[in-house]
């Protein structure tokens, strides 16, 4: 019997386990990416289509069981699943704690207790008692949570790190077992369900209302296409308890290559209070002319700012730069942060931004060596600044690597600052060499001053080699869900060499190697061949400082040299390269074919 299937994978790498263990089934399938809403959003279209099952995972799961009229299949966490994350988070050197519901925490606990882990683990009874517990475990110093989907978002929306336990290929082939069994069954009753939907609005601008437990008590289709890629149902309650607790509400975002402008504001309902939220598009990139800067989405951000926030630092150093950095959250200050390429500059910027209370609001990035002049002439200019910054109040606005700002742009932002005093904080980034270039007269003595109110000088990888351990199992963590695979650690042979290696490309270098290893290791373990192999190839490429670009030929030929060396610099990824250059994937794809 044929059976139409729906998978919603909540992370990239089980939605490619899936496809990889669908080939041979009897099955006509389709896999999605999303969690909780999204995956809601998803499961609902799939009911009205005529799919017969749902496949997903822990709380996205049981969400959609208790909205749509078909069967929803869970891909559960086996104990072998379990073994593998707890000898990972074993390894990082913090405090670890599992959180989940009683079938997950008590499968986890016995797997630790068999192999002797000191691990602690706390059972919730639903879903409204994770952040509870939670809460006092980062008080209690605990850095990693070892949980499910809703336990990670959680814990991550507390800034503590999440280690998902990932599902491995036998819990999929039992899910898809499960799913033939229930179709069989089902399909009796099928005839007697159905789900009718009716648009509510066809306005071109996103409305929607929210009660004051964050429940959505209004949305129109606009809303729903255009607010879940960037706002997920987290994200959601954060604007809207800002809108209770502190009144109207603006900020703006980047979604499609356009920019956004989110507004809200409190309206009285006759059960209570109630926000309400509109979105509206704006113009687009080309339109304002924002090619070398970017609006750093609030989901990336608070990510980073999570991982800088939750980073266990054995080197003193870093310590006291994490220590200032948290220090400078939430001031009026601006603030100069200082270091060699890839030792995590911006990291620490929007650690500052997103890890306190301006994280709801714009994060504006410049590319100061990439910035073009119609862009200089939108952001200082009496008469057209309003167009970006006149939105980003209370946000941020970071200058990335102005040391490469030319004289003329720095004498216009020096007379800008000396004009004007913003609504937003500044971060500026530069080499280690800046005091230098102002003694030699090449960089503004007044520029600096006046953005380097606090400085923030961060330590080479080189000099905090007793980190590259731990850095190494986050990586492993983050690329174990990215593409579906179970590392659990690096073998002692392989640590010491990562930690001989010169890592002139600093943290930054370090999270490629990784990256690569992890999708090249063929056991548990990362072993020194894999490593070795990895580093050869490492220490033939060029080290990238600051480029001695040849300014000979035509403008589209500089452009050329320019967007080669930001790719060069981005391990060849397109979409990062395209994020630096302030363009879209398609137009730097059509400049380099």
């Amino acid at each position: 019997m044929h059976v139409k299937v729906l998978a919603i994978a909540p992370y990239e790498g089980l939605k490619e386990m899936i496809l990889s263990l669908a080939e041979g089934q009897d099955m006509e399938l389709r896999v999605e990416t999303g969690d909780l809403q999204q995956g809601l959003k998803y499961a609902e279209e799939a009911a009205r289509k005529g799919t017969d099952i749902i496949i997903s995972r822990g709380g996205t799961a049981k969400l959609i069981q208790s909205r749509v009229a078909i069967p929803v299949i869970e891909i559960e966490v086996s104990g072998y699943d379990m073994l593998r994350v707890l000898t990972l988070a074993k390894g990082y050197p913090g405090k670890v704690a599992i959180v989940g519901f009683a079938q997950v925490v008590a499968g986890a606990a016995a797997v630790c207790e068999v192999l002797d882990m000191k691990i602690s683990s706390y059972t919730v009874q639903d879903e409204s008692g994770v952040g509870q517990v939670l809460q006092e475990l980062r008080e209690q110093g605990y850095q990693i949570i070892v949980g499910d989907v809703i336990t990670v978002k959680e814990a991550e929306k507390l800034g503590l790190i999440g280690f998902l336990l990932t599902s491995g290929k036998e819990s999929v082939l039992r899910s898809f077992q499960q799913a033939r069994k229930w179709h069989a069954l089902f399909e009796a009753f099928k005839r007697d369900y159905g789900m009718a939907y009716q648009v509510l609005q066809a306005e071109q601008a996103g409305v929607a209302v929210y009660d004051r437990e964050q429940r959505q008590v209004f949305g129109n289709p606009y809303f729903s296409r255009q607010v879940a890629p960037f706002l997920d149902s987290d994200k959601i309650g954060s604007v809207v308890h800002q809108i209770l607790m502190n009144g109207p509400f603006h900020t703006m975002l980047e979604q499609k290559e356009q920019i956004w402008r989110v507004s809200g504001y409190p309206l009285q309902g006759p059960g209570g209070p109630l926000a309400v939220l509109r979105i509206t598009g704006g113009k687009s990139r080309d339109e304002i002319r924002l090619r070398g800067a970017s609006l750093v989405p609030a989901e990336a951000g608070l990510r980073a700012a999570q991982v800088a926030g939750n980073i266990v630092s054995h080197n003193s150093r870093m310590r006291h730069a994490l220590d200032k950095a948290r220090s400078y959250r939430d001031q009026e200050l601006s603030v100069w942060i200082s270091g060699e390429k890839g030792t995590g500059k911006e990291l620490l910027a929007q650690f500052i931004h997103f890890g306190g209370e301006r994280g709801l609001r714009p994060f504006l990035k410049i590319e100061c060596g990439l910035a073009s002049q119609e862009l200089w002439d939108t952001l200082l200019s009496e008469e057209r600044n309003e167009e970006l910054f006149g939105s980003l109040a209370q946000g941020t606005v970071f200058l990335r690597d102005i040391d490469a700002l030319g004289e003329g742009e720095q004498k216009r932002l020096a007379d800008y600052l000396d004009k004007h005093a913003p609504a937003f904080q500044w971060i500026a980034s530069s080499r280690e060499d800046i005091l230098e270039r102002i003694e030699n007269g090449g960089f503004s003595a007044e520029l600096y001053y006046r953005l380097a109110e606090v400085t923030l000088p961060l330590p080479s990888l080189r000099e905090r080699k007793e980190d590259i351990e731990g850095l190494s199992l986050l990586y492993i963590n983050e690329y174990n869900a990215k593409y579906g695979k179970q590392v659990v650690g690096l073998r002692d042979e392989a640590r010491e060499q990562l930690e001989r290696f010169e890592w002139r490309g600093n943290i930054h270098q370090l999270r490629q190697v990784m990256e690569e290893a992890v999708l090249i290791a063929k056991g548990l373990y990362i072993e020194q061949g894999e490593i070795s192999g990895v580093l050869s190839t490492r220490q033939m490429r060029p080290e990238y400082g600051k480029p001695d670009f040849d300014l000979s030929g035509t403008l589209e030929e500089i452009e050329q040299r320019i967007i080669h060396q930001v790719l060069l610099e981005e391990g060849m990824n397109q979409v990062k390269t395209a994020e630096r250059l302030g363009i879209s994937r398609t137009t730097l794809w059509r400049k380099i074919k």
